[in-house]
């Protein structure tokens, strides 16, 4: 999962990485974080989480990640 912080015009859901994360985990037999856990870690690293509305529904993005 490759992020460039540099361009924030990528903008990822954050369920679609997450599942990524769980599937990456799961050919490795490690167990994943928990979703929220998950979250923090990145913020931690300066990947941000932007919520939009489409259509009226909202959904949380990772913005900068591919």
């Amino acid at each position: 999962m490759p992020y460039n912080l540099g361009a924030l015009d990528y903008v990822t859901p954050s369920r679609v990485l997450y599942d990524e994360c769980k599937d990456y985990c799961k050919q490795r037999r490690e167990r994943p974080l928990d979703a929220n856990i998950f979250g923090m870690e990145l913020k931690k690293v300066g990947i941000e989480r932007n919520r939009s509305r489409t259509h009226g529904v909202g959904e949380y993005s990772y913005l900068g990640v591919a």
